[in-house]
């Protein structure tokens, strides 16, 4: 196995917390050759890592342990550090990084409340780190596919997009169950269908109104089941996104993504992990496009040999907007941005 010991010229990676997407640090083969996992660290203590680690010796790594991230971040120093933690825990996190010199590539949303949000904003802003999140959906082939198709002008101007994530509930941690740690259906699995919207309409959201219920919940405490948003957008264009954990547990997949793009010259969408367009009286397949690794992607960035696909302002926005739409459903009414 390789050790927690650095090799001269690879980028030091990592990894706070559990949950989310820290197995984008073990998907792409050539990362042995662009950076090193120097380290494993829980957001608090006692929070689970184990399948971090389990993870991290299946792929023939063995890098060091800590109890905090503040611990890990003195002694090491990473480079990079992979934010995957509880989500109430993500700015404080985030912020200390940053105040090391450390780049970010952060689970969304970047913060689960207004203080912590405009606490971070001004950490950033202060420093010279860079900042992403990790929309992984930007990522997924059939989502790539169709953004390139989308962005290049493919159905012409983009009037609409409507976007949907159903996730089966099964057994989820116990902070899920309380706002003040887990920030809400909207900002966790909202922030997802917001970046899209933001992203494949390729304008800004100016009102946005949303509900979240906790219909059919079962012992869940404060975590809502389903939630709709509605944003107006620049241009005359409407986004809209429904959310749930009421996918069936005897569905045949974990979750159901899809997406609608309604331009002035057809439609693209992705439904069932394909993307097609109808235009001019014809529907077709899109050809599949390989997404990059979404931490390949922003190394490339630090590296100057590119921008990545989701900017810190992308990742500010996303969050911003989320608890804007959480703010909306709490007082039962539209907000503007």
């Amino acid at each position: 196995m390789i050790s927690g010991s650095t090799t001269p010229n690879l980028l030091k990676v990592a990894i706070i917390g559990g949950y989310g997407h820290f197995e984008c640090a073990f998907e792409d083969s050539r990362h042995r050759e662009v950076f090193h996992i120097c380290g494993i660290a829980p957001g608090r203590v006692g929070e689970p890592i184990e399948n971090v680690v389990d993870l991290a010796r299946q792929s023939g790594l063995c890098p060091e342990i800590y109890s905090t991230p503040m611990d890990l971040f003195n002694e090491i120093q990473p480079d990079v550090a992979l934010v995957t933690c509880r989500f109430s825990d993500h700015a404080q996190i985030i912020g200390e990084a940053l105040a090391r010199g450390i780049h970010v590539l952060s689970e969304k949303p970047l913060a689960t409340n207004w203080e912590d949000f405009q606490q971070l904003q001004h950490a950033y802003a202060q420093g010279n780190s860079q900042l992403s999140a990790l929309f992984t959906m930007r990522y997924i082939p059939e989502m790539y596919t169709l953004a390139n198709f989308v962005l290049s002008g493919g159905i012409g101007d983009v009037y609409s997009v409507q976007a949907q994530k159903s996730y089966k509930l099964g057994t989820r941690p116990t902070f899920f169950q309380e706002r003040t740690s887990h920030g809400g259906l909207i900002p966790w699995v909202g922030s997802h269908t917001i970046d899209l919207i933001c992203w494949l309409s390729n304008r800004e959201v100016t009102h946005v109104r949303a509900w979240h219920s906790k219909a059919g919940a079962k012992k869940t405490g404060d975590l809502e089941m389903l939630a709709h948003i509605h944003c107006s957008l620049e241009g005359d264009c409407f986004g809209s996104a429904h959310l749930d954990y009421m996918r069936p547990e005897q569905a045949a997949t974990h979750g159901d993504d899809r997406v609608r793009v309604l331009g002035a010259d057809g439609i693209a969408e992705v439904q069932g992990g394909i993307a097609r367009v109808i235009r001019n009286g014809n529907e077709e397949i899109l050809s599949g496009s390989d997404a990059p690794n979404i931490l390949m992607d922003f190394i490339d960035q630090i590296k100057g040999k590119g921008a990545c696909r989701v900017s810190a302002d992308d990742a500010f926005r996303a969050t911003r907007i989320c608890l804007t739409a959480r703010d909306s459903a709490d007082l039962g009414k539209e907000i503007e941005l």
